[in-house]
């Protein structure tokens, strides 16, 4: 006999916060754009592409999650996915601190 699981909100609140978690990042994106257009700075609107495309993965991983989650699946997330989900905000947050270390020369 298999106990019948009661996921509760769990799977809602991993969305959740997937999907705020990508949401600022396109916020974040838009105004590295803003500060990298009026500023005429190359360095500001690659890291403001880099923070969108990021965005896009975050918010997918959080769709794939909560979809799993919701169909009771309790597996862990592919280790791929979260080693590139890592790297790439790591890669983002470094491009950030050039992006201010460049603006600070001036």
């Amino acid at each position: 006999m298999s106990a019948i699981r009661d996921p509760g909100l769990q799977p809602e609140r991993t969305q959740l916060a997937w999907s705020r978690t990508g949401l600022v990042m396109v916020l974040d994106a838009a105004l590295m754009l803003r500060l990298g257009y009026v500023g005429a700075s190359t360095m500001w609107m690659v890291s403001a592409v880099l923070f969108a495309a990021l965005s896009i993965v975050v918010f997918e991983a959080g769709s794939r999650r909560g979809a799993e989650l919701a169909m009771n699946r309790l597996c862990a997330p592919p280790q791929v996915l979260m080693l590139f989900v890592s790297a790439s905000m790591v890669a983002a947050a470094a491009s950030v601190v050039v992006a201010f270390f460049l603006l600070c020369r001036r």
